[in-house]
């Protein structure tokens, strides 16, 4: 019977010092990368690069995107035709926008502009939607193009959200103070 082999026993520096052993590979990186590897950090502005580029797959073809990220850009299409319809309708009729509510969702009143950026970010969206077979699967540059056409519609879309949230925020403070008066009154009869 062969007997398994012995772990190789480790000294005190290398206990305390894990890259101990691999001096010569990191003497093959270029200085800075060996400089970040050495101290155990990575340099913060390599985080993405590395994220896309560590795998060939971006580079090579397509790759499956996550559910979670296929669901998120088709309601971010759904928020911006949304967006562009609500949109269309204050355009048409200026008297029904004003006040500090429309200021803040289009842009300091200016409806059209806010319109234009939100239809070309959903628009956009609906493009690369075609070429991601539905936003299942990416490449390289239909990523770009994705996180592109996303952050436009994010923008475009802010403040509207904002006033959304906070119309959202109040309705839910006024029916809370409902119940509660009528939870007193219920209490007293």
């Amino acid at each position: 019977m062969d007997k398994p082999a012995r772990a190789k026993p480790t000294t005190e520096a290398q206990r305390h010092e894990p890259l101990a052993g691999q001096q010569p590979q990191l003497e093959m990186l270029p200085p800075h990368l060996a400089a970040a590897q050495r101290s155990g950090r990575r340099p913060r502005r390599d985080a993405l690069f590395d994220f896309v580029y560590s795998s060939g797959q971006w580079r090579q073809g397509s790759v499956a995107l996550a559910r979670r990220t296929m669901a998120a850009l088709w309601i971010l299409v759904a928020i911006g035709a949304g967006s562009c319809l609500a949109l269309v309708t204050i355009v048409r009729n200026r008297a029904g926008c004003r006040g500090v509510p429309c200021s803040v969702a289009t842009f300091g009143g200016r409806p059209l502009l806010t319109l234009v950026l939100a239809a070309a970010g959903t628009v956009a969206l609906l493009a690369m939607a075609v070429f991601t077979r539905g936003f299942t699967r990416s490449g390289e540059t239909g990523l770009w193009l994705l996180i592109s056409a996303a952050c436009l519609t994010v923008a475009a879309v802010a403040g509207i959200l904002l006033v959304v949230a906070a119309v959202g925020v109040v309705l839910l403070i006024a029916m809370l103070a409902v119940t509660l008066i009528f939870a007193l009154f219920a209490d007293h009869t």
